[in-house]
């Protein structure tokens, strides 16, 4: 159960925190995290990311300009790539958006299966800018003059990985990674990731700092809060009709006369 942050007209825990607490209690985000990196290294827009069989020796020749060795997209999602170059494949696990929780940001959880220990080898490359033309006065890119190797990520071990990812309905990215072990099932991660009590955020349980019996409930990202059954004469309330927010995450409890300040935790 995570405390939420509350201002007016939010509510909502941080969606990375969520997967973040939830891989390191179901998998080992130490080992995760090298895929994690492979995944971030290759979005660079200064510089080429070149895929490598893990145990492949790695010289400084073999990157010379023209040269055939697989490359990984410098914008965009990585994965596709690994899995036409048959490093990975990949398959759903689950996903959900903002609107159905209450979450700051939409999340989805993936998983990958390694089929082959690879590494991202990062390459710069210095050309020689040539002039297009006296009519237009800029510089294309010219010949290439030199490059140099740069980072060079740990070996992403053969497995099956979890990845999780933040964001909206135009770009995720990922925040995690966790290993899981030599195999598992989309069941098996759906399970193990969903009732995770640090993964949950659809209900939310507000409660009074006065008077225990103000309690109330709501689910699926609703603002409409129902009392407990134990509340006896409490009324329901909106949350878009509350008002006096703190610093402290709480505001003014909506039953007439009570001095109490109301949090909202979520789980």
């Amino acid at each position: 159960m995570s405390r939420a942050t509350v201002e007016r007209y939010r509510i909502a825990v941080d969606a990375a925190d969520t997967i973040r607490e939830t891989f390191g209690n179901i998998g080992d985000v130490r080992r995760g995290s090298r895929l994690l990196d492979a995944l971030t290294d290759s979005q660079c827009s200064d510089r080429e990311c070149y895929v490598m069989p893990a145990w492949e020796t790695i010289r400084h020749a073999d990157f010379e300009p023209g040269n055939t060795l697989p490359e990984v997209p410098r914008y965009g999602d990585p994965l596709p790539a690994l899995v036409e170059l048959g490093y990975v494949e990949t398959f759903d696990v689950l996903s959900e958006s903002e609107d159905g929780a209450y979450i700051d940001d939409a999340r989805r959880v993936i998983g990958v299966r390694v089929l082959r220990p690879f590494v991202i080898q990062q390459v710069t490359y210095q050309y020689k800018s040539v002039t297009a033309g006296w009519w237009n006065g800029h510089s294309n890119t010219g010949h290439v003059t030199g490059w140099t190797l740069g980072h060079r990520t740990g070996v992403v071990a053969a497995g099956v990985y979890i990845i999780g990812e933040t964001g909206n309905a135009y770009v995720m990215r990922p925040v995690c990674a966790a290993y899981i072990g030599p195999d598992a099932d989309t069941d098996d991660l759906f399970y193990a990731v969903a009732a995770d009590d640090d993964f949950g955020a659809s209900h939310a349980h507000a409660g009074c700092s006065v008077n225990a019996d103000h309690v109330w409930y709501a689910e699926s990202g609703s603002w409409h809060f129902t009392p407990d059954d134990d509340a006896a004469g409490v009324a329901p309330f909106d949350f878009d009709d509350v008002d006096d927010f703190d610093t402290d995450e709480t505001f003014a409890c909506p039953v007439d006369g009570c001095p109490g300040r109301v949090g909202i935790d979520v789980h």
